[in-house]
């Protein structure tokens, strides 16, 4: 992966940077509706959310790391995860209609 392909790899990387980030949003939306049928505690439904938005985003990330060849990709994706997860819960919070 080296040579005239490797602004290829970089901009198949990023595109897939935008691709998983959207997925993990989707995985997160749709998961805790299918756990839903058979549990019913709220707190538990958004913990289902949060970390399957987490792990969506960090395997994501982590192969957009590995394809722009980055020397630090797992610091890259665990930082990338970990902040958007973070702005995910934050509006989760933000979005509760009965919070006070």
């Amino acid at each position: 992966m080296a040579g005239k392909y490797l602004r290829l790899w970089r901009i198949a990387g990023a595109i897939l940077f935008v691709i998983s980030a959207a997925a993990a949003l989707c995985a997160a939306l749709v998961l805790p509706y299918t756990m839903a049928r058979w549990w019913t505690n709220i707190p538990l439904l958004a913990f289902i959310s949060i970390a399957s938005f987490f792990l969506v985003f960090w395997v994501g990330s982590r192969i957009c790391a590995r394809l722009w060849q980055a020397t630090t990709g797992a610091r890259f994706a665990a930082r990338a995860a970990t902040a958007s997860t973070l702005a995910f819960a934050i509006s989760l919070i933000l979005a509760d209609p009965e919070a006070d």
